[in-house]
């Protein structure tokens, strides 16, 4: 009779420490912090996590102060509140109350969201429009495009991919697009330094083939998938857009794309005018063969697997109708053949 007994409290100990385990993880990484007011909280001078720990139960910022205690044991940031006065939601995790603390009270970290494709021009508006960070602080950092400054020096110094880039490109291209969160006072620094960061992480161990001729570099990969990233929008039509622009350059054709042209036009036209087609930049790819001088935007991670990895076809040309749908031709006479029954 003893052996089921003891098997039965070792299985019942054991789902209480699975059950004990989940909810701490929960509480100290996965919870998500109450809408609604803001619970003032006074940190006096000296107060340790344990004393921190009793005063935020108290206060109803968490349901346990046990549980706060044992997080502290391998944070450091929750061994080192700062004083000070706090004003914190109900339901924080310990991760989040532990990084506040230890900053210091009166700062605010913001969740900051960069898309796919946009350009620096695109995230030096969202800043400001979300942080009201000067476009200009902004620039001082990344560069302005196209030909008025360049990045700021450091950078080639901390992040290594940069380092043999022309003396007056900017950082366009290479500021990852992702979901961060970066401390409102440190911005917009922290948020470059994240962005390169990632890329760096993303872009580890990129390796050149032969399906990537002409192209020799992870810059001119990068150049070419920010033109991609802006002429097309699905997966499959990114890699067919790849290699139609890869087989071009190989053939010594120039690429003809809207994208590079709008660049520097910011007109925003699906399809080239005749003025726009005129325009004397090396960002013209009407005008000059080859690629431009740098990325047009800071592609996607789809754009870039797409360089490095194109769908072949015996396709030249492409274009996209007013539906978006996006037409391909082997020869300038299917092409003339598309436009007119695109309506362009």
């Amino acid at each position: 009779m003893r052996r089921p007994f003891l098997s039965l409290v070792k299985v019942l100990l054991g789902v209480t420490l699975l059950a004990g385990g989940a909810w701490f993880t929960y509480q100290a990484w996965l919870i998500t912090p109450a809408a609604g007011e803001k619970i003032t909280v006074q940190i006096a001078d000296g107060l340790g996590a344990v004393q921190v720990a009793e005063l935020l139960q108290i206060k109803g910022v968490i349901s346990s102060a046990q549980g706060y205690r044992v997080y502290s044991w391998f944070s450091g940031e929750a061994r080192h509140p700062r004083s000070g006065s706090y004003d914190l939601h109900p339901g924080l995790s310990y991760h989040q109350l532990a990084r506040l603390l230890n900053r210091g009270p009166g700062r605010v970290e913001s969740e900051l969201r960069t898309i796919e494709g946009w350009s620096l021009d695109d995230e030096a508006a969202y800043l400001e429009s979300q942080n009201n960070i000067k476009p200009a602080d902004f620039y001082a950092l990344a560069g302005s495009p196209p030909d008025q400054s360049s990045m700021e020096a450091r950078w080639r110094t901390e992040f290594p991919f940069l380092k043999n880039l022309p003396a007056d490109r900017t950082l366009e291209g290479y500021l990852f697009p992702e979901t961060y969160r970066v401390w409102d006072d440190l911005l917009p620094e922290a948020l470059i330094r994240k962005q390169l960061a990632e890329f760096q992480q993303r872009t580890a161990g990129v390796e050149l083939s032969a399906d990537n001729r002409p192209l020799v570099s992870l810059d001119q990969v990068i150049t070419l998938a920010s033109i991609v990233e802006k002429e097309v929008s699905t997966d499959k039509d990114r890699k067919l857009v790849a290699g139609i622009f890869l087989r071009r350059l190989r053939d010594g054709m120039a690429l003809q794309s809207d994208a590079t042209l709008n660049y520097v036009t910011h007109s925003g036209r699906i399809q080239a005018n005749e003025q726009d087609l005129l325009r004397d930049s090396p960002y013209n790819t009407y005008r000059h063969k080859g690629l431009p001088p740098g990325p047009i935007c800071n592609p996607s991670q789809n754009a870039i697997e797409a360089v490095l990895k194109p769908t072949p076809s015996n396709y030249y040309y492409f274009l996209a109708d007013k539906q978006g749908k996006v037409l391909y031709a082997a020869t300038l006479e299917e092409h003339k053949a598309n436009r007119y029954r695109a309506g362009y």
